[in-house]
Formats: structure tokens, sequence, C-alpha cells
């Protein structure tokens, strides 16, 4: 019990001669991108960016363990997302609109909807919510490095609570070259060496360059790391 099955997994109860066994199926999830600004194709002109997450986001949740079944674009509108975020899906990841100006509208659209937490003291992903409901609502940033180190913190622990999975403890390594820190968790792209974590660079929230050139995340404390210093990471699920 809690254990995810592998192939091998599976191979090993046919050995036993066991042709079925209960499991929980893997949660369903649904993707809304929000944003007026956002083009799906093509070479944005001013005042737009282009789609960033419908080519990375569904394949990281499968690599989590969600199987995606609705994937919905929407422009900033309080009931679109209202309705897109009313599914029958396990639970939904709802990109943008967790910021504080006037065209972040994910809080309204909750309505009275109990949160479990607005606000995260991480570094990228700050502006992160989640709802306290049985269907969870994860509200990511905007920004593409941010969503993704939110997705990578939040999204694993909601569906491990939905089929009671054991959490696997993070892997570790050392830190090749010095990790800054803040007064709260950095979340640092970089690619394992020979020698260790390096960080890459282009890692801030709204850039994917950085993002592109790491394999994990370093779980960076606020005191920062030193070289050969021992720090856990997040494995990007790519």
């Amino acid at each position: 019990a809690g254990t995810r099955l592998t192939p091998a997994h599976v191979a090993v109860l046919g050995v036993a001669g066991l042709d079925a066994v209960r499991v929980r199926r893997r949660p369903t999830v649904a993707l809304v991108l929000t944003g007026d600004e956002v083009v799906g194709a093509g070479r944005p002109t001013p005042g737009r960016v282009r789609d960033a997450f419908d080519p990375m986001l569904p394949a990281a949740v499968h690599a989590l363990g969600g199987d995606v079944v609705r994937v919905v674009r929407i422009g900033d509108d309080h009931a679109a997302i209202a309705a897109a975020v009313a599914g029958p899906e396990d639970v939904v990841v709802i990109v943008g609109g967790t910021g504080r100006s006037r065209v972040d509208l994910l809080r309204r659209a909750l309505g009275d909807a109990p949160v479990a937490f607005d606000g995260v003291a991480m570094r990228p992903g700050h502006p992160t919510l989640l709802t306290a409901t049985v269907r969870p609502v994860l509200g990511l940033p905007g920004n593409p490095l941010a969503a993704v180190a939110a997705l990578l913190s939040f999204l694993p622990p909601i569906l491990d609570g939905l089929t009671s999975a054991t959490a696997a403890p993070l892997p570790t390594a050392p830190a090749a070259e010095p990790l800054l820190g803040w007064r709260g968790t950095s979340l640092v792209p970089c690619a394992r060496t020979a020698d260790g974590l390096v960080p890459a660079a282009g890692a801030r929230p709204n850039m994917l360059r950085g993002l592109a050139a790491s394999d994990v995340l370093a779980v960076v404390p606020p005191e920062g790391a030193e070289p050969g210093t021992s720090v856990r990471v997040l494995p990007l699920p790519w």
C-alpha cells in the first residue's frame, strides 16, 4: 500500500501469479491557462507573449503522476475563469491571475472557496495559492519559471494525498558554486556536473533559458549554500 507501481513492480506481481490487484487510478487534472496577452502561434507582437505552458505543463503533470484530461486557454475574465475551474477533474491547475493587480482575477473567480494558503515564502513562485476544498485548485504564477517552480513544489504532494501514495524524500546533491539565499526558500535552476550543482544563467522568473539548461531546481535555504554543501533538489520531470 502506498507504492506507485512501476513496470518492474507489475512484472513481479505477474511472476508471483497475481493477475489482478486493486489500485488507485492516477488523478485527473485540468490545466487552465489564462491571459489576454498570450498567443499560441507565431512571433508575438509588442504587448503579447508566446504561450510557454501548453508545450510544457501537460508533459510535466503526466510525469508527476497526473492525467491531463482538459486544457483550456481563456482570457482575463473572472466569469470564464470561474466556469473553467468548476469542471469534474480531481485537480485544477490554473496559470496566471494569482498576483494582486487589477487583471489578476483568480481570487474573485474562486469566490468564497476556502483557501489553504495564499502566497508562499519561496522565490520564484511566491504568488502561489491553493484552495482547501475536496477538489483542490492550485493557482500558479504567470511567469514561466515561477509557474514550474510552484508546480514541482505543490502538485506532487497533492497527487500523493489523493492516491495515498508514500512521498519519496527529495534527493540531495553538493553545490559546486555558491548558491545564494534570501529570507525564504530559493529554487535555483542548476545543472548537475561532476563537481556538483552549477546554477544556470538566465534564471529570472519570466525566463525559460535557465530552466532549459538545467536538470534540477536546487532548494536553497535562507542562509544559502557554499561549495560542497549538500542541498535538496527537485528533479525536472523531463
